[in-house]
Parts: structure tokens; C-alpha cells; sequence
């Protein structure tokens, strides 16, 4: 099995994102990523990494840029 790439559109504090997710076979785990919002997540531990499901996946990278742009 290869790498499954999914992309959806996320509504993210009133913006459009695209969201892209796959299971890595090395770690045996989901992750996801923005790309076009990479530079605005954690580089130490990108919230959408080793998750148990895709979804889950997306929805930390969604939470994780709802938090930033909502931050005062």
C-alpha cells in the first residue's frame, strides 16, 4: 500500500483551506497538513501528526489554525 494523499476544503474561521492527509505506513499513523498555512503551525510537532485516524488528523491542523488566526 503507498501513500494515500486525501485533499478537503476546511472552513477555518472563515476561510477556505485546503487540507491534505495520509497514512504514513513507517509510522503507522495518520497525519495532515495545510500546506499553503505550513509556515503558521509548529514545526516541532505538527498538530495533525501521528494520529490513530484521518480524521482526527485534520481536525488538529483545523483546530490548530482556528487557534491562530482566532488569537488576539
Amino acid at each position: 500500500m503507498g501513500l494515500e494523499f486525501q485533499r478537503s476544503k476546511q472552513a477555518v474561521s472563515g476561510r477556505t483551506i485546503l487540507v491534505t492527509s495520509w497514512y504514513d505506513e513507517h509510522t503507522l499513523s495518520y497525519k495532515a497538513s495545510a500546506p499553503e498555512y505550513a509556515r503558521l503551525l509548529n514545526r516541532d510537532g505538527l498538530p495533525g501528526d501521528g494520529c490513530l485516524s484521518r480524521s482526527a488528523a485534520v481536525g488538529l491542523v483545523v483546530n490548530a489554525l482556528d487557534e491562530y488566526f482566532t488569537a488576539d
